[in-house]
């Protein structure tokens, strides 16, 4: 009698186990990510201000293509965030765009204090969507590409539909014609307080 006794009470605690088990909450996962914040303190989206902006939109090769490089994630207190922070594989680009466009993705070093950069990875061509009304839109695109611990976010186009252009700090390096991969560190062309609205996510 105690055996069987003993049978049932083991079975309702497995029983119980398992329901506990299925109960429980599914436990959300932190990605990784670098870039500019894509959202405001009360949680809306970051408006693309000023967009879109040309390349050297004083000089004589206006709308010619360029590399811009980010040195300064927008949205946050501290820097360290406009650079991957580890070594990884990259499998989202998170971005917000006033327009529908494109641009190439790539990957750079750069020395900020004397405005110099390389870019040493060619990454995927990004299309968008854009959205120029609020609340405005965070667009997420798939991809699949390795970085190294402290790369900046780099792209290329004619003109960038994924900007927000209200500070005077240096914020983007500007090299027109568009950087290659593979040649030395070059003095930018220019630069402006635009920030880019791009944040890369780890998978």
């Amino acid at each position: 009698m105690r055996r069987r006794n003993l049978g049932f009470t083991l079975s309702l605690v497995l029983v119980g186990a398992l329901m506990a088990g299925q109960a429980a909450p599914a436990v959300a996962v932190n990605h990784a990510r670098f870039g500019s914040k894509l959202t405001n303190a009360d949680g809306s989206v970051r408006q693309p201000a000023n967009a879109p902006r040309a390349c050297d939109v004083t000089g004589p090769h206006e709308g010619d293509p360029c590399t811009v490089v980010s040195l300064i994630a927008a949205g946050f207190d501290t820097p360290g965030h406009e650079k991957a922070p580890k070594d990884g594989v990259i499998n989202k680009v998170r971005l917000v765009a006033l327009n529908a466009g494109s641009f190439r993705l790539f990957f750079a070093k750069a020395q900020p204090g004397s405005n110099q950069a390389k870019v040493v990875k060619k990454g995927p061509t990004i299309n968008f969507s854009g959205d120029s009304s609020s609340p405005y839109t965070i667009e997420v695109k798939n991809v699949n590409i390795s970085v190294k611990k402290g790369w900046y976010i780099a792209v290329q186009a004619s003109q960038f539909q994924t900007v927000s252009c209200t500070s005077g700090s240096t914020a983007l390096l500007e090299f027109q014609p568009p950087l290659v991969v593979g040649h030395p560190f070059e003095t930018a062309d220019g630069h402006n307080g635009c920030n880019l609205l791009v944040q890369l996510q780890y998978q």
